[in-house]
């Protein structure tokens, strides 16, 4: 499999912070890649750790960035405006997805030779210490098979044709730079917020399956509420996004009869805390639509 672009045309972006703990699962991983990008960028946010110079040991460059000054957004775009010109295409990840396969990249690369889609986003398998919760998710949200979205298909998955996530995902850079790049302003969504944008200008998004990482998070309920708190804010700031693509309710609602079916066959004392999950997510959810200090 030969990729439209080659090694020197891709980089690949990684937010940090005290990274190290990851460090060997990851690079073990990275070793193994047939495809490596020829520009590998670590944007850093004052790690107190070995982060830095782990990563250098690699070859990665390293942007330190201020704890204070970190945005999903403008830190993502920073990342993307320091990149030289010959770099087309870029991959984002964060410190805690670790590379399935030695075809993890070059896949994920492979989903651009489509000249309509604008950004992929691979398949998220959960780590080996996942919780039921935290495996159903990865696996309601992460299919088998992959698909590609158009913004045509609004009218079937409402607001999840926007779906992608930059823990694992690969932009052309033309198609992002042609929207405006990444929000500098929010601190949560800005995959979403660009896959949205590029929807509306008419470029494809596609799910690749076949470019995996092991990637998933045993959250407990305080860290649930600041997430959930954190979408219903983005929502509502960002309103656009519900006017465009259409409500989350109903998948809501199909989610958590999923997660708590799932439960109930795979481990069933776990059904109790899915219900308090659920509950969690819909209060806070609807904290962050009505209103109130940014989280």
């Amino acid at each position: 499999m030969i990729p439209t672009y080659n090694p020197n045309q891709v980089a690949l972006v990684i937010p940090t912070l005290n990274a190290a703990g990851w460090f060997e699962h990851w690079s073990k991983m990275w070793r193994l890649q047939r495809f490596q990008p020829s520009h590998c960028l670590v944007m850093d946010s004052s790690s107190t750790d070995m982060t830095c110079a782990l990563f250098r040991s690699l070859g990665f460059e390293i942007v330190n960035v201020a704890q204070g000054d970190f945005r999903h957004g403008a830190t993502r775009q920073q990342a993307v405006d320091l990149l030289p010109p010959e770099v087309q295409a870029i991959i984002f990840m964060t410190q805690d997805a670790i590379l399935a396969d030695e075809n993890a990249l070059l896949n994920l690369v492979c989903a651009l030779d489509d000249p309509e889609v604008a950004a992929a986003y691979g398949r998220q398998l959960p780590h080996q210490d996942a919780s039921p919760v935290a495996s159903h998710a990865r696996l309601y949200n992460y299919p088998e098979i992959s698909h590609t979205k158009a913004l045509a298909d609004k009218e079937k998955l409402g607001l999840k044709v926007a779906f992608c996530s930059n823990s694992f995902a690969i932009y052309r850079r033309l198609a992002l730079q042609a929207v405006g790049g990444f929000a500098s302003q929010l601190t949560f969504g800005e995959d979403m917020h660009a896959a949205g944008r590029l929807l509306l200008r008419g470029w494809l998004i596609k799910y690749c399956a076949e470019a995996r990482v092991h990637h998933s998070h045993n959250e407990g309920l305080a860290a649930l509420w600041q997430r959930y708190r954190a979408i219903g804010q983005f929502h509502r700031e960002e309103a656009w996004l519900l006017e465009s693509f259409g409500n989350v309710s109903g998948e809501g609602k199909k989610y958590a009869l999923a997660e708590m079916y799932y439960a109930l066959r795979h481990a069933p004392h776990w059904a109790v805390i899915s219900v308090l999950h659920t509950a969690t997510k819909w209060l806070a959810y609807r904290a962050g639509v009505k209103g109130g200090r940014r989280v």
